[in-house]
């Protein structure tokens, strides 16, 4: 499963999102403008966002379409 931590405003997240709903992967999508998101992020070692995390793959932060594609093959 794919998790991305994303808030309103965020141009990065805007395009995160659409690129993984236009390639139809499952993920699920966190409010970091929450209290409890927020803390999440930190927990994971950032402070940027959109951070995006799945099972087997090493999280980063940002739109990056390389590492993107290669989540989105791996479902």
């Amino acid at each position: 499963m794919i998790t991305v931590y994303m808030k309103k405003g965020c141009r990065q997240c805007r395009m995160v999102k659409k690129f993984l709903k236009d390639h139809h992967a499952n993920f699920e999508e966190v409010d970091a403008g929450t209290v409890k998101g927020r803390a999440e992020v930190i927990e994971h070692g950032f402070r940027s966002l959109p951070l995006v995390i799945a099972d087997g793959f090493k999280p980063f932060v940002g739109f990056n379409v390389v590492k993107l594609k290669e989540l989105v093959e791996a479902q």
